[in-house]
């Protein structure tokens, strides 16, 4: 498998291209700053489609000596080592939008109170010293005071009258006309019986 025009990145962040990439050869040839550079394909480590990355730098591997008056090029050899490093990398940006939902929601979680009951209790009664206010029970009473001025009624014996009933004859003279009837029997002689001009009254 072949790819044109593979773009290599070395660990100073310098960038190289491939002519014609293939993973079963293994040198590959590097184009960097007008030099062609020949890299082991193991030191070649894929990043995407067409890009690599080199543990090492261009530089080093653009040493040149010369070698019986013949200009040379001269590949290290080179080792991979681990070497993490960490840098930010600005992905992008993410907007978020906040959106406030309203529901509704019943709470029935009971709550104490106080609740006081006002009684009022008469009592008028006289008392001797102010009373102070006491408590009992739930019960707090507040006595309520206030100064009156007291007037007595008394009945009063003024006097006696007495009434005495005494009998007396008293006699008083008056004229007064009795009627009674009186009955006169006249006797009337037969002709015969008795002499003529008797007669008999009882």
């Amino acid at each position: 498998m072949t790819s044109a025009q593979a773009v290599v990145i070395d660990q100073d962040g310098e960038r190289g291209v491939i002519a014609a990439f293939n993973p079963h050869d293994p040198m590959v040839q590097v184009e960097h700053d007008g030099q062609t550079l020949l890299v082991p394909t193991t030191l070649l480590t894929a990043l995407g489609q067409s890009y690599f990355s080199l543990p090492t730098s261009f530089k080093t591997l653009a040493r040149q000596e010369t070698v019986e008056d013949q200009e040379a090029l001269v590949i290290p050899v080179v080792a991979e080592s681990l070497a993490l490093r960490k840098r930010m990398l600005d992905r992008g940006a993410v907007r978020v939008h906040m959106t406030v939902g309203e529901r509704e929601v019943v709470v029935d979680e009971p709550t104490a109170e106080d609740r006081v009951t006002v009684e009022r209790v008469a009592i008028n009664q006289p008392i001797d010293k102010p009373v102070r206010p006491r408590v009992e029970g739930d019960t707090t009473i507040i006595p309520v005071m206030k100064e009156v001025l007291l007037v007595r009624k008394q009945l009063m014996l003024v006097e006696e009258v007495r009434l005495t009933k005494t009998r007396v004859e008293v006699r008083q003279p008056q004229t007064v006309t009795l009627r009674a009837e009186e009955a006169q029997v006249e006797r009337v002689a037969l002709p015969d019986s008795h002499a003529p001009g008797e007669n008999e009254t009882q």
